[in-house]
């Protein structure tokens, strides 16, 4: 697909389908564009294009960040494909409500844990998951002993 920008006319493979806010399908609409072009301090060029959810509920702005193929010899080539979008807030993981009332120590960390990983922060997850994992196996078995908390 082509977009036309103030700065020229680009080939892009697609817009986003999903807002990174509200986490819809939506049919987004271009609201603005960025093109930057390679100098000292970036590698490649980059378009950014700004969208806005069309939902009532959101109707966040965020921007789609479009970089061109490259080969092994970092060699820019054809069109811009959609590399990521920005900002991204992570949906909260399903819970389900009995393990809510047994362990909100375990719905915390595990919580904050996806959002670690969502946010490729793999280093950090894996241990926020481990930690969330021993929470509700003390308050699960807390829970069904009740005489022998200690």
């Amino acid at each position: 697909m082509i977009i036309k920008t103030e700065n020229g006319n680009y080939e892009i493979n697609h817009f986003p389908d999903m807002c990174p806010v509200c986490h819809h399908g939506i049919e987004t609409k271009v609201i603005g564009s960025n093109f930057t072009e390679k100098n000292n301090f970036s590698k490649r060029t980059r378009l950014e294009l700004i969208f806005r959810c069309p939902r009532l509920k959101c109707q966040e702005a965020f921007i789609g960040y479009y970089h061109k193929s490259t080969d092994n010899s970092g060699y820019e080539y054809g069109n811009y494909y959609l590399k990521s979008v920005a900002p991204y807030i992570p949906e909260d993981p399903l819970i389900i409500e009995e393990i809510k009332e047994i362990s909100p120590n375990f719905v915390k960390v595990y919580t904050q844990s996806h959002i670690a990983e969502k946010y490729g922060l793999d280093q950090i997850c894996g241990v926020g998951y481990r930690k969330a994992l021993e929470y509700l196996i003390k308050d699960y078995l807390t829970h069904i002993h009740l005489d022998k908390e200690k």
